[in-house]
């Protein structure tokens, strides 16, 4: 009956360690009321940060805003009502794959979805430092009396990671700011191992 018993109590145990509900907020050492095992755990270092060191020129009128967390960087687009939004994120591979992604921005626009084998054919080819990639536009249709929203779209496989550049906004900024766009992505450097 006590080995019932003892496997709930340590579940619950091991949840609290893992979400820090155990050690207070006062500043001591975390790893110092940690089972020697998640204390062996905590001092690994933490995995490097795969997009330290990528580089990138950021277009003239472009403003750097505080990223989200899936985010490496985020960027605000004109002024005004006509403002767009360009976004780096890195996942890793195969990060939902490439119907997955561009069958999400057709969404994002308010396209239909396509088959896998149209959706693979609708994205075109790309090179960022070096590396062969995928691009795709994407405009939806003026909907509601709101302009019509485009996606322009990048996305390179870099061993384990698909890092991914994305422009979205109303249609007639986004066609305005794709010359800024492509320059940007001209200037992209990966980290190097």
């Amino acid at each position: 009956m006590r080995s019932f018993l003892f496997l709930p109590a340590f579940l619950f145990a091991a949840a609290c360690v893992a979400i820090g509900a155990i050690s207070p907020l006062s500043g001591q050492d975390r790893t110092a009321a940690a089972p020697p095992l998640v204390a062996a755990q905590q001092k690994d270092p933490p995995p490097s940060d795969p997009t330290k060191g990528l580089t990138y020129k950021t277009p003239k009128g472009w403003r750097a805003v505080k990223p989200t967390i899936l985010l490496t960087a985020k960027l605000e687009v004109g002024q005004g009502e006509q403002t767009g939004t360009f976004t780096i994120a890195v996942l890793r591979a195969p990060a939902g794959g490439l119907a997955a992604n561009i069958n999400r921005w057709r969404a994002q626009v308010g396209l239909d979805p396509l088959k896998e084998e149209a959706a693979a054919k609708s994205a075109g080819e790309t090179t960022i430092d070096g590396c062969p990639g995928r691009v795709i536009d994407l405009t939806g249709p003026q909907k509601d009396g709101q302009a019509a929203r485009r996606i322009l779209a990048a996305f390179v496989t870099r061993g384990d990671q698909v890092w991914f550049f994305k422009l979205l906004g109303p249609a007639d900024l986004v066609g305005k700011e794709k010359p800024a766009f492509e320059a940007l992505l001209k200037s992209v450097r990966f980290p190097r191992s």
